[in-house]
C-alpha cells in the first residue's frame, strides 16, 4: 500500500489538474485524514508552492467547530501536501443534489453554521474569497463545515499572485471583485448570501452556460425573488439574503457578526418558524387573483370602447407624444445612466380625464421604449464602441492582442477592445504559446480559459570522467546519462561536479523539442 511521508494512502478521492486528494491514515496521529497533494509536474512552480504554504499557514491558525481542521503539511520542491481532518459526509453541493428541496429549518441551520465560521475567521483578519457549496462540508451530524482556504487572504501574510487563478468562482464572486476590487468582508458575505439563496432555491441565480454569460449576470442581473420559488421563507430572511447579495457592497450588512445577531434574534424569538408557517403573501394573492383579473378585464373592455368612440382611430390620441415615458429593459448591458420608469408612472399631463388616452399612452410608451432601448444604452454617440475581453490562463501568461502586448494574467479587470475579431496570444517562456481568434461584441464580455501546454526541450551531458549534474541548484543524476534530461524551455544554470575533478558551471538555453549537447573534460584538482 502506497505511503506519503507519515500517511498510508487508502484510496484516491479525486484527481484534478493541480492536486490529487486521497483518503489516508495519518500514522503518527492514528486517524483518518484527507490528504491534498500537489501533482509532481507543478513542483517547480514557485507561485503554486507559495499558495500551498499560505493555505497551510492560514489553516494552522484556525480552530473552530464549523471549519475543517488542518493537522500537518509540508511544502518543498520534492513534496507538497496538506493533511486535514477527514469529514464523514458530503459537500453542500452534493447535499443539495440529493436533498433538494431542503427544508427551511435545515437551510437556516446550515446558514447559521457558515456565518459562525465567518465571524471567527473575519475577526482574525482572514477573508475566505471562495465561499460556495463545493467548499462547505455537511458532516454526519448535519453540521456545516467551511473548508478550502486556498484563495484566502490573511492580513499579515504577503499576497501572492496565483498563476491562472481568478479570485474565486465566477458565479459566486461579488460584482466589485469581478471588476477588480480587493476581496473583503462584504465580498465574503455576498458569496455566503448567494450560497444560502442556492440552498433554498436549489440552483444558483448566476451560474450560466458559459463564463461570459455568468460574468454578465453577476454584473448586470438581479437574482429572481426567492418568494417566487418558495412560500415558506419568512420576510425577515428574504430581506437579509437580499441585503447580502446587493450589487453595491455598501448596501450589505456591516459584518458577519451583524448577520449572526439577526439570525439568533429571530431564532430565539421563535419568529422564523412562526412566520414560515403563516400564510405567505404569495398564497394570499393566488387565492384572490382570478376575481380581480376578471373585473379589470371587463372594465378595460368597456373603457376601451368608450375611448375608441371619443377619439377615433388608435394612434391619434392627443398628447401621446408628450406623455411617453421610456422603459429601459432590465437586461441592458452596463448602466446607461437613464432613469427607468414603470408603466404605472405614465400619466396624462394635460389632465384631459380620458382613461382611454392614458391607456394608449401606456401602449405607446412601451412600443417606443422597445425601439429606443438600444440608443439609450449608447446615449453618448461620440463614445467609441467597446467590447470586453477577460482571459484566464494557467499558469500566468503575457497577453498579446493583435501583435501588441497589453497586460498579464491574472487580470484585475476585463480588457476593453473595439468590437470585432482579434488575434490573442498567451505567452509564457516555459510553455507553448496559445494563439486563438476571438470576436468581441459591443458591451459584452468575451472570455477565454486556457491551460498552456508545457514547453520542453532536452539536455544531454557527457563528462569525462563521471560527474553529478545539477540544474538550477537541484541534483538530477550522474553521468553517463541513460536518456537526455527533460527541461522546460528557457535559461538554466548547469553545474557539473566531480569531488576529485572540480566543478564546471555553465548556462544552457533549452529550446522547444530540441536537444542541447554538452561535453566536459574535468581536470584533476589534486
Amino acid at each position: 500500500m502506497m505511503k506519503i511521508k507519515n500517511h498510508q494512502i487508502l484510496h484516491e478521492i479525486s484527481r484534478g489538474s493541480l492536486t490529487t486528494v486521497y483518503k489516508a491514515r495519518h500514522l503518527n496521529l492514528d486517524r483518518f485524514v484527507l490528504l491534498k497533494v500537489l501533482n509532481s509536474q507543478w513542483l517547480q512552480e514557485a507561485d503554486l508552492l507559495e499558495r500551498f504554504r499560505r493555505e497551510a499557514q492560514i489553516s494552522a491558525q484556525i480552530n473552530h467547530p464549523n471549519i475543517v481542521r488542518v493537522y500537518d503539511f509540508e511544502v518543498s520542491t520534492e513534496l507538497v501536501y496538506i493533511s486535514m481532518e477527514y469529514v464523514e459526509g458530503q459537500t453542500l453541493q452534493q447535499f443539495l443534489e440529493a436533498e433538494h428541496p431542503v427544508s427551511f429549518d435545515t437551510g437556516l441551520q446550515i446558514f447559521e453554521d457558515i456565518v459562525q465560521a465567518l465571524v471567527y475567521t473575519h475577526e482574525r483578519g482572514i477573508i475566505h474569497r471562495d465561499i460556495k457549496p463545493a467548499n462547505i462540508m455537511i458532516d454526519q451530524n448535519s453540521r456545516a463545515r467551511l473548508t478550502d482556504f486556498g484563495l484566502a487572504h490573511l492580513s499579515d501574510i504577503p499576497a501572492v499572485t496565483e498563476q491562472g487563478q481568478s479570485m474565486g468562482t465566477p458565479a459566486y464572486m461579488a460584482p466589485e471583485v469581478v471588476q477588480g476590487a480587493a476581496s473583503s468582508v462584504q465580498s465574503d458575505l455576498y458569496s455566503t448570501g448567494l450560497t444560502m439563496y442556492e440552498l433554498l432555491r436549489g440552483e444558483s441565480p448566476f451560474n450560466k452556460e458559459n463564463m461570459a454569460a455568468t460574468l454578465h449576470a453577476v454584473l448586470s442581473e438581479d437574482a429572481p425573488d426567492l418568494s417566487q420559488f418558495r412560500q415558506d421563507i419568512p420576510p425577515w430572511l428574504l430581506n437579509l439574503i437580499n441585503e447580502m447579495i446587493a450589487k453595491n457592497a455598501e448596501n450589505r450588512p456591516q459584518n458577519a457578526l451583524d448577520v449572526l445577531a439577526r439570525l439568533k434574534e429571530k431564532s430565539s424569538a421563535g419568529g422564523s418558524v412562526k412566520e414560515a408557517q403563516s400564510p405567505s403573501p404569495v398564497t394570499t394573492k393566488k387565492k384572490m387573483r382570478w376575481p380581480i383579473y376578471a373585473g379589470l378585464l371587463i372594465a378595460a373592455i368597456v373603457l376601451l370602447i368608450l375611448g375608441w368612440q371619443q377619439f377615433g382611430e388608435v394612434g391619434q390620441v392627443p398628447g401621446s407624444a408628450k406623455n411617453t415615458a421610456l422603459l429601459v429593459p432590465a437586461d441592458t448591458l452596463f448602466n446607461s445612466g437613464g432613469n427607468t420608469k414603470s408603466a404605472s408612472m405614465i400619466n396624462d399631463s394635460e389632465g384631459n380625464g380620458s382613461i382611454a388616452a392614458g391607456m394608449e399612452n401606456q401602449k405607446s410608451a412601451i412600443i417606443d421604449a422597445k425601439e429606443a432601448s438600444r440608443p439609450i444604452a449608447k446615449s453618448n454617440t461620440e463614445k467609441r464602441a467597446t467590447g470586453y475581453f477577460y482571459p484566464i490562463c494557467t499558469p500566468w501568461a503575457k497577453i498579446v492582442i493583435d501583435g501588441d502586448s497589453v497586460d498579464m494574467t491574472p487580470l484585475a479587470a476585463p480588457i476593453e477592445l473595439p468590437p470585432g475579431k482579434h488575434l490573442v496570444e498567451l505567452v509564457n517562456p516555459n510553455f507553448k504559446i496559445s494563439r486563438q481568434w476571438i470576436e468581441t461584441m459591443e458591451n459584452q464580455i468575451d472570455t477565454l480559459n486556457v491551460r498552456l501546454e508545457p514547453a520542453f526541450g532536452y539536455l544531454n551531458v557527457k563528462a569525462s570522467p563521471w560527474a553529478k549534474i545539477f540544474i538550477d541548484g537541484e541534483y538530477k543524476e550522474a553521468t553517463p546519462l541513460t536518456n537526455p534530461l527533460i527541461l522546460t524551455t528557457g535559461r538554466h544554470i548547469l553545474r557539473v561536479v566531480n569531488p576529485n575533478y572540480g566543478v564546471v558551471v555553465d548556462t544552457v538555453h533549452i529550446e522547444l523539442d530540441k536537444t542541447v549537447e554538452k561535453h566536459y573534460t574535468l581536470r584533476n584538482t589534486n
